[in-house]
């Protein structure tokens, strides 16, 4: 057991010296294969199996998915398109359009930091020019991008799935109405703050320009150029899924097409030099998040056979026999992994760690993929680390001094009762996979 404290240090340390995720878990993992005097041709081998998957394909799909989506326009009339939902004389209605834009965004794109980087060049000076001061329009946004890792079709649920052998769509509508819940509470803080912050509505404003614009666009430039083909990429991916007609990896691929479609042909923002480019940035993204999970899962592997699950299940019991409190144990665990690392290596490295645990308690695994999806989302941006929130402020010109306030209001009054309500009444997040699935 001496071994793995020492490899679980060097992973801590490593991460607090800022080394890139992949080599961090490399190195760690290398470690524990010397310590333990296992053949490399046994694990390596184990690593690319796990990896080798049709279910796993989906990451990188997502990822040239969401480049596609970042470049093409898509964000752009998603945004716009939530705030005419929203109502634009409503004051305060850009920020809940922004909790909307966010959520649909980073749910298609499967990745939190995808919808960040992609949405704040067009988010960030609409809310300033409204009044918001920037402390709260970065905490917000940084709040915002983490729901589409919960609204599916959800990259994280999927690697979950994928790692415990638990119904992808099943753990897609666990963590839906936590999602939905969170982004509802979200907009309702954003409209108490836009009063006392004095934010102005949409037609208080000065972007009439826009309008103008699009007023004196022929019919063909408007078809062309409308909301409406990016309201509809939600709606075929997710009605696709569900309906049967396509898996998640499908989707996926599907969704990816979709957007190089729709940038090219309608939007007109995509060429053959852009296409380029997105293409080989997605392959540099996903060969490094491949990497990162061929490490990451030999790695909880080599923690499983040297029992450490069943170690940490033996001192919870010495310390109390309560389920409850066993939970939270669990939550405070998982919330400082998402301090430390991205969703999908945090899944990958929890999940079959804890599994054991989770089932010797008798908590149901679906209802597990909730619990595990919030408290992941909610590390990503708590103090002191909240790796979210750092680029948040980084993108939207705000400090960390400014942003620790409304952080802190947004995760006291939105992300602690939703994760209590999840970890502790099942009903939650398996009412839907119970009447959709039958569950």
């Amino acid at each position: 057991m001496g071994n793995i404290l020492i490899s679980i240090v060097l992973l801590l340390v490593l991460l607090l010296f800022g080394l890139p995720l992949p080599l961090v878990f490399l190195a760690s993992t290398i470690f524990m294969v010397i310590s333990s005097g296992v053949d490399p041709s046994f694990v390596i081998p184990y690593g690319y199996n796990k990896i080798n998957s049709l279910t796993i394909l989906v990451v990188p799909l997502f990822i040239i998915a969401g480049a596609f989506m970042q470049e093409s326009g898509i964000g752009d009339k998603l945004l716009s398109a939530a705030e005419r939902l929203v109502g634009r004389k409503v004051k305060g209605g850009i920020g809940v359009a922004v909790c909307i834009a966010c959520a649909v965004f980073g749910a298609i794109s499967g990745s939190a930091n995808a919808a960040l980087t992609t949405l704040s060049p067009i988010c960030y000076p609409k809310l300033y020019a409204r009044g918001y001061k920037r402390g709260f329009a970065c905490s917000l946004m940084a709040s915002a991008s983490i729901l589409g890792c919960l609204i599916p079709p959800s990259g994280m649920m999927i690697v979950y799935a994928w790692v415990t052998n638990t119904s992808v769509l099943a753990c897609f509508l666990a963590t839906l109405l936590p999602g939905l819940v969170l982004t509802v509470v979200f907009s309702i803080i954003n409209l108490f703050e836009a009063k006392r912050m004095h934010v102005t509505s949409f037609e208080e404003g000065s972007e009439s320009g826009g309008a103008a614009a699009v007023a004196g666009a022929s019919k063909g430039e408007r078809f062309r150029g409308s909301a409406i083909w990016a309201i509809l990429m939600p709606v075929f991916v997710l009605g696709s899924i569900y309906g049967g007609v396509m898996t998640p990896t499908e989707a996926a691929a599907a969704s990816a097409f979709y957007a190089f479609a729709v940038g090219v042909f309608f939007y007109r923002r995509l060429n053959f030099k852009t296409i380029g480019r997105l293409l080989a940035r997605a392959g540099k993204s996903s060969g490094i998040v491949m990497l990162l999970i061929f490490s990451v899962t030999i790695l909880s592997r080599l923690y499983i056979d040297a029992g450490l699950p069943k170690a940490v299940f033996a001192v919870l019991s010495s310390i109390t026999s309560s389920k409850a409190v066993m939970l939270l144990f669990i939550n405070l665990f998982l919330i400082v992994i998402g301090m430390l690392m991205d969703d999908a290596s945090g899944i990958v490295l929890a999940a079959p760690l804890l599994t054991p645990i989770i089932q010797e308690m008798g908590i149901d695994m679906v209802h597990f993929a909730a619990i595990i999806g919030v408290n992941l989302g909610m590390g990503g941006i708590t103090p002191p680390t909240a790796p979210i929130t750092y680029l948040s402020g980084k993108l939207g010109g705000g400090t960390f001094s400014e942003m620790l306030r409304p952080t802190m209001r947004l995760i006291l009054l939105g992300w602690l009762p939703v994760l209590m309500i999840t970890t502790y009444w099942d009903g939650f997040s398996l009412t839907l996979p119970r009447l959709i699935l039958g569950y």
